[in-house]
């Protein structure tokens, strides 16, 4: 006689295999799904997908741009992490020049044509999920060969996890050089326009030319860090840009600003020092000004040993 068959698992033991499931892999859902009505039901109940999201805190990373290289004249290429889903599928994307990448999107500076000698440049917002493309009006001035640099975000940056707002709105910071003042603005999807020009005295401390950099969003605030002491602070709802010097350092260490959140929106920032034996990984938080002090201050953190 055959033995009998096991237990079936409880459904609320079912509900912790399946919180288990890679989230980098959501077909793993799909078809756990299909097995069985008990087992959609347990997947699809609300509980089940607000208790996968807090143990799941970080949205998954369905794959990654990068600018390809000996393509002319420009070409971007998008590989994902799980070619087997098919969605979204590895592409190139030719006359694409990949600038920030953010929320699940993507903005690329891209020619256009143009009857003037100077060649103009559009901005593109991509969903690779969608595969939904938008060209964004002219900003004034024009992406051409003033230095400038672009910044592309959820439209409810703190207020939303990131997780299905693809397809929503968003906004685009973009920010240009002219002489010696540093200029912005911000397009806005739900509007279909750029708000007004706002602009900071830069007083030659960002270096020339201006090329695409890292960019950091902490609350509602863009750092776009050119330099290696130096960086562009952009506040989005206050609309104020300024211009923000990294932790004080001797000239015997190596010079990097690496802008980064903090907990509670703070600002935190990392570099690597250098002393006769060893290299470090030196941490540092930034203190806003208070009533007596106009200046904030960076606070030194705890060093890693490399």
């Amino acid at each position: 006689m055959p033995p009998p068959p096991p237990p079936e698992l409880a459904d609320d033991l079912l509900g912790e295999v399946f919180l288990r499931l890679p989230p980098d892999d959501p077909a793993c859902l799909l078809r756990a799904s299909l097995v069985c009505k008990r087992w959609r039901r347990i997947l699809a109940d609300p509980a089940f997908r607000h208790r996968h999201r807090e143990l799941h805190r970080t949205p998954s990373v369905v794959g990654f741009l990068r600018n390809a290289e000996g393509v002319a004249p420009y070409a971007s290429r998008f590989v994902p992490n799980n070619p087997a889903s098919g969605r979204p599928a590895a592409r190139d994307l030719p006359g694409r020049v990949v600038l920030d990448c953010r929320h699940g999107r993507v903005l690329f500076l891209a020619p256009s044509p143009s009857l003037c000698i100077q060649l103009n440049y559009d901005l593109i917002v991509w969903d690779p999920l969608t595969n939904e493309q938008r060209c964004l009006p002219r900003s004034s001035p024009p992406p051409n060969d003033v230095s400038c640099n672009a910044a592309v975000l959820c439209a409810a940056a703190e207020g939303c996890d990131h997780r299905k707002c693809h397809g929503g709105p968003f906004h685009v910071a973009f920010i240009w050089r002219h002489g010696l003042v540093m200029y912005a603005r911000v397009y806005s999807s739900e509007r279909h326009n750029w708000s007004e020009v706002i602009s900071v005295q830069e007083l030659s401390r960002i270096l020339h030319p201006m090329s695409p950099c890292c960019i950091t969003l902490v609350g509602d605030t863009l750092y776009f860090h050119y330099t290696l002491k130096y960086a562009l602070e952009y506040q989005l709802g206050a609309q104020l840009l300024s211009i923000i010097e990294g932790p004080p350092r001797p000239v015997s260490r190596i010079w990097a600003i690496f802008v980064m959140p903090m907990g509670d929106s703070g600002l935190g920032c990392m570099d690597i020092e250098e002393d006769e034996s060893s290299l470090h990984l030196q941490l540092w938080s930034r203190q806003a000004a208070s009533d007596s002090d106009e200046v904030a201050r960076w606070t030194r953190g705890r060093a890693i040993d490399l």
